[in-house]
């Protein structure tokens, strides 16, 4: 005789992944089992370990007691994004849009006309970048994505915009591990200018190239990414952990900057909305940078 329990997570899980569009096989290969174990657990004879009723949530971006007490028809989560560690697309069966604000400032910079020990005066600058882009998953595995962005740069009274384009790819190697490469600020050069004064020389944007991978257990994911920018050599390390479903904390550390290596961050989302915080000081008395990003997904 069945158990009543395992055949309401098998009925829930069911209801998830054909909710979500995602065959069996899919399902299977991102939760680190075979398609015979997801059926016979779908169809209530098999039993979920604990270990693997946390994949299932972590996948279907659920608890587990929403798989362990049923999602409500009117909570159902929407189609779950894979993790890109080195894109900043998030991919979706067949395809996803989004939509992104990010702001970074650093204040109390400090102005001098000659060499002295006290500064003139102190002012602030800030970037501010809108982005909208798409996605698409070739299938379960590899996806791509590109944004459009606008870019713009402020410090003291001078202020510049530009387009860029960024581009990236995804490929899920394991159920656990991804790989990801992306090229960002492709596009046009910013001049900073100001009311009654002349501009400065044409800017170009940081063409940055990445590639990089991670890997997910459980609630804890660890990424490596090698990243050139400026002609110029990076390494960067992190770890995120999923303290709740909602939220998520993160530090790292970035190998080969004269002036930053520690950062430190949280991500709250929420369904389709993302609020990501990142905190990086700046070594050599040039302050603190804080970065919020808002990501709309559709």
């Amino acid at each position: 005789m069945r158990d009543e329990h395992q055949l309401s997570v098998g009925r829930v899980i069911a209801r998830l992944r054909q909710e979500q569009g995602w065959s069996q096989r899919q399902l299977a290969k991102w939760v680190g089992l075979d398609q015979s174990a997801v059926s016979r657990i779908e169809a209530g004879r098999r039993r979920v370990s604990a270990k693997e009723l946390h994949r299932f949530a972590d996948t279907f971006r659920v608890s587990a007691d929403a798989l362990l007490l049923g999602v409500p028809d009117d909570e159902t989560p929407e189609p779950a994004a894979l993790p890109a560690p080195a894109t900043p697309y998030p991919t979706s069966s067949p395809a996803l849009s989004a939509f992104s604000d990010a702001f970074e400032s650093v204040d109390d910079l400090e102005s001098r006309l000659l060499p002295t020990s006290e500064p003139d005066a102190l002012f602030s600058a800030y970037d501010v970048s809108f982005k909208g882009g798409l996605s698409y998953e070739i299938d379960e595995k590899l996806a791509f994505g590109a944004a459009l962005g606008w870019y713009i740069e402020k410090i003291d009274i001078y202020r510049g915009s530009a387009f860029n384009v960024d581009l990236g790819g995804l490929y899920r190697l394991t159920p656990q591990v991804d790989l990801g490469a992306s090229v960002t600020n492709l596009g046009s050069s910013l001049s900073l200018a100001t009311s009654g004064k002349e501009g400065s020389e044409d800017i170009d944007l940081p063409v940055t190239y990445r590639f990089g991978g991670s890997y997910r257990q459980d609630k804890y994911t660890g990424e490596l990414d090698a990243v050139i920018v400026d002609d110029e050599f990076h390494v960067n390390a992190g770890g995120e952990a999923a303290l709740h479903e909602l939220f998520s904390v993160r530090a790292g550390y970035m190998i080969g900057y004269d002036t930053k290596n520690f950062t430190a961050g949280a991500s709250f989302k929420r369904r389709n909305v993302a609020i990501e915080y990142a905190f990086v000081p700046y070594t050599d008395d040039l302050g603190t940078s804080h970065l919020f990003n808002l990501t709309f997904t559709l």
